[in-house]
């Protein structure tokens, strides 16, 4: 590897918490100094807007993050107008109404179909359907403008989501439907059972992420991207670069040739612990001579930027 050129992105979209949690975590697997070094950042784009703003060469106003994604899940992505339907959690008090988060909700296979059949019994009659392409993205194809105006869902979080309601002249109706699907899910059988087990309920719907596919290009700054993130992948099929991409599985500190790499992982793998190890890794690659750079992007918008100790860099610069 030319050493002066080994640099990574990492990205965690889903991670919303302070990153301070993770320098804390890292501190029994990497020098305190070393960690204490990062350049600390933050940048108005959260969650998947990370992603966007990342890949986008001439990034968009309000990107179409429900074409995008649905195309990356292998649905008709490219044909119609979308818009993202997330299941969430809700927390309602009496005066507000909280935007809890969704990926907490571990929905399974099952409860996907259950809820999906109810919600779709409900709006069959104004010719609306859900479809998943996960169990915690849900999707309308829309034959026409929506002409709503919605908020990204990772904004809203932990906030009374009435300042984000949808705007436009077609707003109410969508303001209707979401209090139909709350007051639907809230009777449902199956928030009783997870209530009985001690899990979170999914007692609403977030819309967001609304339109059609246009021409986009990507920037050519990074050489390669591991991800299985279905925005990451939408990006890449629609701009017909998906030879860039490989999944999360195959990234290789040993194997990584000079340039610039991006690693995306839709949420923390299965426990902290391994999202823990990977970052340590990426930082020992660092001291190890293996990497110059290592970006880490969390969903809240902080950004840690570590590179490599001077004195190794001088060492280096005598061989190139």
């Amino acid at each position: 590897m030319n050493y002066s050129s080994g640099k990574v992105s990492l990205v965690l979209p889903s991670f919303h918490q302070k990153g301070a949690s993770l320098i804390q975590a890292l501190r029994d697997q990497v020098d305190a100094s070393f960690l204490q070094s990062a350049r600390r950042n933050k940048v108005e784009y959260l969650g998947d807007a990370l992603i966007y703003y990342l890949l986008a060469d001439a990034p968009l106003t309000s990107p179409p993050y429900a074409s995008l994604t649905a195309l990356g899940h292998g649905l008709m992505g490219d044909s119609g107008y979308w818009l993202r339907a997330d299941p969430a959690e809700f927390l309602v008090d009496a005066a507000n109404v909280y935007l809890i988060g969704r990926d907490h909700l571990a929905l399974s296979q099952d409860e996907t179909n259950q809820l999906l059949m109810t919600i779709n019994a409900l709006i069959a009659e104004d010719s609306l359907k859900l479809v998943a392409g996960s169990n915690h993205e849900w999707f309308l194809n829309l034959t026409s403008d929506p002409h709503v105006e919605t908020v990204p869902f990772c904004r809203v979080i932990a906030n009374d989501i009435r300042p984000y309601l949808p705007k436009g002249t077609r707003a109410k109706v969508w303001c209707k439907l979401l209090t139909e699907f709350q007051m639907l899910l809230f009777q449902h059988p199956l928030n009783s059972q997870r209530e009985a087990n001690g899990l979170p309920l999914i007692n609403g719907i977030w819309l967001w992420g609304e339109g059609q596919l246009k021409d986009m290009t990507l920037n050519k700054k990074f050489n390669h991207i591991w991800s299985d993130h279905a925005l990451v992948k939408g990006m890449l099929q629609v701009t017909d670069q998906c030879a860039r991409l490989s999944m999360p599985g195959q990234f290789n500190i040993e194997q990584t040739q000079a340039g610039d790499y991006l690693l995306v992982l839709p949420s923390y793998p299965g426990n902290i612990n391994l999202l823990i190890t990977l970052i340590a890794d990426l930082l020992t690659a660092l001291l190890g001579k293996r990497l110059t750079e290592l970006s880490l992007y969390l969903g809240n918008g902080e950004v840690y930027y570590w590179r490599a100790p001077r004195f190794i860099n001088k060492i280096w610069s005598l061989f190139r």
